[in-house]
């Protein structure tokens, strides 16, 4: 009887709604992150993913559920940064408030055409804490750092759904596989 319940319960949360404290369906599945250095790297893996290269994945992806009301605004980009990887290089606590500064692995940037320019770049993260939960801040202006792999398959969907009469976006999937090659051998 007791697992009946817990059943019915579940379906009746998940059905309405009702979920803690402003959390999505996607946070219940997934651990809420716990301290500003997981939440950075839970936002990190998401935008690595592709998590914020259109409103679908966003949506999907709950990330706007570990993003403080009223203090963020994703802006609408029309380039991303490949990148190869990532690491956290310090963090700094004090209270209510975090900063996590990451240092990025940068191949270039992609938008109608590919610019490869490797180099090392940081960005710092603010958090706040507000209640029991640690919410991002900043960076605001932030534009989508994705891996080429992600890159690759975001092209490869946008040929399928919008075709390439020109062929430019083939170009770039084969100039980008080429470039995956070389960094994983």
């Amino acid at each position: 009887m007791k697992l009946i319940s817990l059943i019915s319960t579940t379906i009746l949360i998940i059905s309405v709604g009702i979920l803690p404290g402003n959390i999505s369906l996607a946070q219940t599945i997934q651990k809420i992150p716990e301290t500003p250095r997981a939440l950075a790297l839970h936002l990190l893996k998401l935008d690595f993913e592709g998590a914020r290269l259109s409103s679908g994945s966003y949506n999907k992806s709950g990330i706007g559920d570990f993003i403080a009301p009223g203090e963020y605004r994703t802006p609408g980009w029309d380039t991303v940064v490949l990148i190869n990887g990532y690491e956290i290089h310090k963090i700094s606590q004090k209270s209510d408030q975090a900063t996590v500064t990451v240092k990025y692995d940068v191949i270039g940037s992609l938008s109608n055409e590919l610019t490869i320019k490797k180099q090392k770049e940081n960005y710092k993260f603010r958090f706040k804490r507000e209640g029991q939960r640690w919410l991002m801040v900043e960076p605001y202006d932030l534009c989508q750092h994705i891996s080429i792999s992600t890159a690759i398959s975001h092209l490869e969907h946008l040929l399928v759904v919008q075709g390439d009469p020109e062929g430019t976006t083939k170009d770039l999937i084969e100039k980008l596989k080429q470039i995956d090659r070389r960094l994983n051998k």
